[in-house]
């Protein structure tokens, strides 16, 4: 499937070729609809057009967002029908994983803990869950494993209560600590896990392994800790269906879990001259943080990049920050600022175009500078 390059990442600043020659064709400007002004508006000056004000939650529940809340617990989700099998497993979270089931180390000090977020499938309608819309089966079923150490399932991403016991989307019982097997089946929607990984240092040289061997050509991928320590990767067209992989991981922070997160969601082309992008940030632990809306300058400036702009809102639709960055290829990066327009973490992320008729998808890494979350950003 060829894949138009709409997505460009990330604005300051309105470039010259939204201006003309970097005069500021005001007149050209003024001709534009309003959604397009505004959105311009916001790429040049975000604080004053995107507001540091508080919101409703997830925008007023926009559904490009509530879409990507993935699991059953989301409070808008828009196919309540698709939840994860088991809700013991759904609820938990990573810290009510670990009060019972610690690896055990020759120190406390030596345990590390990795949240780990995978997904596979169709993501053309992220969020979207159903598999429905298209008669090719994708079979990918398969296991996540680790050298040594121990896995523990934190919640099933979409899995589908969609056949007998026999051939449902579901995760096997454990009874080996360093593997989880599932069995999942996708067409149009995707599948996933959040789970928790640790191991005992100096285990250095552990490995993570993920494997689909039934999808064709099968597949499997293997990591090291070294990059399991901050790990946002995006596979393209896996498979016969145009399948992508995604899997994100970080290294916990014990002393300030949600300083650092993922940012998972939909961009799409609005018109020749901006576009929209839309997600959800949840932290370390597989916790729910709050949202981000913004907008992306459609054309590239001098240097080739696409500039883009959002504000970042807690779940409850508190300000928390504003993002402005930049990027190009399948990547960008990106500051987050307070209230006093100063840089208090930075994002890196990946992201897989769409076409004309679906949107397209993205993937990042937040890092903040320090914590408590509230007190650095919303101030």
């Amino acid at each position: 499937m060829k894949r138009q390059r709409y997505f460009l990442t990330g604005v300051l600043l309105i470039t010259a070729a939204l201006y003309g020659c970097g005069k500021g064709n005001v007149s050209d400007v003024a001709d534009l609809d309003s959604d397009t002004q505004h959105a311009l508006a916001a790429i040049e000056n975000p604080f004053e057009t995107l507001g540091t004000t508080d919101e409703m939650t997830a925008f007023d529940n926009d559904p490009d967002i509530v879409g990507t809340d993935e699991s059953s617990t989301a409070t808008s989700l828009e196919k309540p029908e698709v939840e994860d099998v088991d809700r013991s497993v759904t609820l938990r979270s990573v810290d009510e994983a670990a009060t019972s089931t610690d690896l055990a180390c020759a120190s406390s000090t030596d345990l590390e803990t990795y949240g780990i977020r995978v997904r596979w499938g169709h993501f053309e309608k992220p969020g979207d869950g159903e598999d429905s819309s298209t008669s090719t089966v994708m079979d990918w079923s398969g296991s996540l494993t680790a050298s040594s150490g121990q896995l523990t399932l934190i919640r099933t991403i979409l899995f589908e209560n969609n056949g007998t016991s026999a051939n449902r989307d579901q995760v096997q019982d454990q009874t080996d600590p360093t593997v989880l097997s599932f069995t999942s089946h996708t067409t149009h929607g995707y599948d996933g896990l959040l789970v928790r990984y640790q191991h005992c240092q100096p285990n250095t040289t552990d490995t993570l392994t993920f494997a689909a061997p039934n999808i064709v050509p099968a597949f499997s991928k293997t990591w090291t800790l070294a990059e399991l320590m901050k790990l946002n990767e995006i596979d393209e067209d896996v498979d016969a269906n145009h399948d992508l992989f995604l899997i994100q991981s970080l290294r916990r922070d014990d002393q300030c879990e949600k300083r650092k997160g993922t940012i998972n969601g939909v961009f799409f082309k609005v018109n020749e001259r901006f576009g929209q992008i839309k997600g959800r940030v949840v932290s370390s632990g597989g916790d729910p943080v709050g949202h981000i809306k913004g907008f992306y300058a459609v054309k590239a400036d001098e240097n080739g990049d696409h500039k883009f702009v959002a504000k970042f809102i807690a779940h409850d639709g508190k300000f928390k920050g504003i993002l402005i960055g930049t990027g190009k290829d399948g990547a960008f990066t990106a500051n987050i600022f307070n209230r006093d327009k100063v840089s208090v973490g930075t994002v890196t992320g990946r992201y897989v175009e769409g076409d004309a008729s679906h949107k397209g998808v993205f993937g990042a890494i937040y890092e903040l500078d320090a914590c408590p979350i509230p007190a650095t950003i919303s101030q």
